[in-house]
């Protein structure tokens, strides 16, 4: 809905892995009336165990859909992610660059080469959108993804202490971090709205788009606001990256002698590669066709992560 003005969707429920030929041959009748085909789907896992299954569905499905396209000569508007570059730092250009040298997991992995698939088919036009961590300032729905997980932890714990919703937790274990590092946080409002504009562009296509916050939070403030939501204090210290890396690279620290504290602990070390990061994303492309300064989209409060936090904690309990 743009304005008033209401545009047709259609959702076809499939398995775009297995007997995805059944769903192409149903909707042929669609060739060259369709404006864009969205493929969203994907298995998000970060765990070690998943990577081959990982890999099969979010290759083979973007496969699948490329076919799709190129059966009903429609675009194709395909949703990566931020982190293709896996762990190499610095500035991230909105293009295919190099492969890097190492991934935080099986999905970055996927991703990449999902991507590079796209870049060498031929006969589709096709639209790359790269968003980093998504947030809903509502919190509309509850996810135990990304950051969510990370929240869904803290009521774990709570929960495990049978605390009241009204009482503090004091924890004399420490919770270290690197002062540098930043975690892109993207409003997913604005996300659907740079989406909407990009999609509606023709300049747009052959393009890849970075949908990122260029002013990311500290993480060490996530920490703080997220925690202080939770009523839980716990010493928060910051340390040398190389120290930060080893602490959550290990669940011990924080749960050798408090077992409460395993689920905080599991997801600190599965996220750590995005705990340590602070890279600028290049956003060329997305200024251009939203055509204003971004920055005007993210007159945030200061506090809007703790904001959160209290919301998502009151929807939980």
């Amino acid at each position: 809905k743009e304005f008033g003005t209401i545009y047709n969707y259609n959702c076809i429920e499939a398995d775009l892995v297995d007997n995805f030929n059944d769903v192409v041959i149903g909707i042929e009748v669609l060739k060259r009336k369709v404006d864009g085909i969205w493929h969203l789907a994907a298995d998000l896992s970060f765990k070690d165990k998943d990577k081959e299954s990982v890999r099969k569905t979010n290759i083979e499905s973007t496969t699948n859909i490329i076919s799709l396209s190129k059966s009903l000569q429609s675009p194709l508007f395909y949703v990566s992610t931020a982190y293709v570059h896996g762990c190499d730092g610095g500035t991230i250009r909105e293009d295919f660059g190099a492969r890097p040298r190492h991934f935080n997991n099986g999905y970055e992995e996927s991703k990449f080469d999902a991507e590079l698939l796209i870049k060498n088919a031929s006969g589709i036009q096709y639209i790359v959108f790269r968003p980093s961590i998504l947030i809903d300032r509502e919190v509309k729905k509850i996810s135990n993804f990304g950051y969510y997980s990370f929240l869904i932890s803290l009521v774990k714990l709570r929960k495990s202490l049978n605390l009241n919703s009204d009482k503090s937790l004091h924890l004399p274990i420490p919770l270290l971090y690197y002062s540098k590092s930043t975690l892109n946080l993207m409003p997913i409002d604005t996300a659907v709205e740079w989406f909407y504009m990009i999609s509606r562009d023709s300049r747009s296509f052959g393009k890849i788009f970075h949908i990122c916050n260029p002013v990311p939070p500290k993480v060490g403030e996530i920490f703080k606001q997220t925690l202080s939501a939770f009523m839980i204090r716990l010493p928060l210290i910051e340390a040398p990256k190389f120290f930060v890396f080893c602490y959550l690279s290990s669940a011990s620290p924080l749960s050798i002698f408090f077992s409460p504290m395993q689920s905080m602990a599991r997801k600190l070390k599965y996220f750590r590669g995005y705990l340590l990061g602070n890279n600028r994303y290049d956003m060329t492309n997305t200024s251009m066709i939203i055509n204003k300064n971004l920055m005007e989209y993210f007159d945030l409060s200061e506090n809007y992560i703790y904001e959160i936090a209290v919301i998502f904690r009151s929807k939980v309990n």
